[in-house]
């Protein structure tokens, strides 16, 4: 599989790190895996400054938007998502990604260059809303 695996259970991170080419069966394999071993709110960093292509077409980023948004009425909110990618530019697929997200579910995503910037941004804690002064 083009996608590492690993989890941080003390830092309830997991740091995924693809090389070369993924389909859209290595992405919902992984994030099937994630939901069995109980890991959905963990915080995600997807390292994606390996990959050589994304093979995912428009329509396979609209099915794995829909198998999140499902997965995440199933079992609860997702842990924050950060994609590092090597250059903006590379993470045009990524940003359609996100934005298909965010329509379908309330999921904290967002697209880095740098791997320090997007550990703070995991590490931060989420902002809270209250009505109350």
């Amino acid at each position: 599989m083009p996608i590492d695996y690993q989890r941080d259970d003390g830092r309830n991170l997991l740091t995924l790190t693809v090389r070369g080419d993924v389909t859209l069966a290595d992405v919902l394999e992984i994030t099937d895996r994630q939901v069995a071993e109980g890991l959905w709110t963990y915080r995600v960093l997807y390292d994606m400054r390996q990959r050589d292509k994304s093979l995912l077409s428009e329509a396979d980023v609209r099915n794995l938007a829909m198998h999140i948004a499902i997965l995440t009425e199933k079992h609860g909110a997702r842990g924050r998502t950060a994609i590092l990618s090597r250059a903006v530019t590379d993470s045009l697929l990524n940003d359609r990604y996100r934005i298909l997200v965010q329509q379908h579910v309330n999921l904290e995503i967002a697209v880095f260059t740098d791997v320090a910037d997007a550990m703070t941004w995991l590490d931060a804690i989420a902002p809270t809303w209250s009505s109350e002064p």
